[in-house]
């Protein structure tokens, strides 16, 4: 009799290794690791077809950064909730079927937090940021919920087959100032040791608290802010 109870369990055992508890094959999510699919330089090649749905992007994280199937877009994941940034200024939550290209994910845990309270431009706020970051020499994902007296953002619109570089395609951008915004920057800290995998040094993108303005970050003027950071020494690829 107990040998037929350990042949049963050990069969159950096997059959939830392989198809996860419901059914499914569910993901080890380690919160210390950046999973992305693709390379930063596929995309800059121009492999803009997207590889993995959001629905599946979901599961290794709650924020991040990307774009979308034939670049339609900029991509920011916050809270678990994937927004998308259309050229002509829409911002859609995202549906689990639509595909990405190139897209990196973390389950954001806050490592390191403080506040500014004094106006800081995008080279005198990264001045300030890096002394931590480079003496680390890790991944960061970083988080700034703040007030923004001026934004300079961009959204590339979608191409069309056969596709350009990235370079070639960002020509056709759309490209916005505002003043006077509140809102979240999410962006990602990386080393150079990872230059051929993600783009080095700052890259943030921007969501405004209503919703209503976003994009990928080319300037910025910080009046006040909290930040977050969350080192993530791990890499992996998702595919």
């Amino acid at each position: 009799m107990l040998s037929k109870i350990n042949i049963f369990l050990g069969c159950a055992i096997i059959a939830v290794i392989i198809t996860g508890t419901f059914g499914s094959f569910q993901p080890v999510i380690d919160s210390e690791t950046l999973y992305q699919t693709s390379t930063y330089s596929d995309l800059e090649k121009g492999v803009f077809d997207g590889n993995l749905t959001i629905g599946e992007l979901e599961r290794y994280g709650n924020t991040g950064l990307g774009t979308f199937n034939s670049l339609d877009g900029e991509m920011i994941i916050l809270d678990g909730v994937v927004y998308q940034i259309k050229s002509n200024g829409t911002i859609l939550r995202v549906q689990d079927n639509l595909k990405t290209p190139f897209a990196f994910t973390t389950s954001f845990k806050t490592d390191q937090v403080f506040l500014i309270n004094k106006t800081m431009n995008i080279s005198q706020f990264e001045e300030y940021m890096r002394p931590s970051l480079t003496s680390r020499n890790v991944l960061c994902m970083v988080v700034v919920v703040g007030d923004f007296s001026y934004l300079k953002l961009r959204s590339p619109p979608s191409q069309s087959k056969p596709y350009s570089n990235l370079t070639e395609a960002l020509k056709n951008q759309s490209v916005w100032e505002f003043k006077n915004q509140t809102g979240v920057m999410v962006g990602l800290w990386c080393p150079e040791k990872y230059e051929s995998t993600n783009f080095p040094g700052f890259h943030f993108h921007f969501i405004s608290n209503n919703l209503k303005r976003g994009g990928h970050v080319l300037d910025y003027k910080l009046e006040r802010g909290l930040v977050k950071m969350d080192y993530t020494p791990h890499f992996a690829r998702i595919q």
